[in-house]
């Protein structure tokens, strides 16, 4: 695991972090909405079809892929979702500096599995000395207060 970043980053309350958490969640319903409004019509276009299964493996895969692209290209162009953004967050590695794909690549699927768990992942943030989640500690990534603006 890497080290810790150079200059001491400042955890964020829960409160915080559930703040963020829940703002991402409603950017990320209305990414997924929008994406499947778009599948839905191009599957129409393309096939005819009247009707898309929520099934849908190829829907599921694109969906999934939308994710991966909003929460990794936001964490490696600015370091912060949108509801991160909002709450003075970001993800940054042992430099201080943005994640690399590599780190915020992992960060997400680890992510993934913390909810799988309950939300032990994140849980796991109450035990940690530096209150890092499962996926920040494993991707050798930090979630940080920003203290300006």
């Amino acid at each position: 695991m890497p080290d810790k970043p150079r200059k001491s980053p400042k955890a964020p309350s829960w409160g915080t972090r559930l703040a963020a958490l829940f703002y991402d969640f409603l950017l990320t319903i209305s990414v997924l909405v929008i994406g499947t409004l778009i599948y839905v019509m191009g599957s129409h276009y393309i096939t005819s079809s009247e009707e898309v299964s929520p099934g849908d493996p190829v829907l599921r895969i694109y969906l999934a892929a939308i994710l991966y692209l909003f929460f990794v290209g936001f964490w490696m162009h600015d370091g912060a979702t949108l509801g991160m953004r909002a709450w003075k967050l970001n993800i940054v590695n042992s430099d201080g500096h943005r994640p690399s794909l590599r780190q915020a690549s992992i960060r997400f699927f680890l992510a993934i599995i913390s909810w799988l768990a309950a939300g032990g992942g994140f849980l796991w943030a109450l035990f940690d000395p530096e209150r890092r989640t499962f996926h920040d500690r494993f991707a050798g990534t930090w979630l940080i207060q920003r203290d300006e603006e």
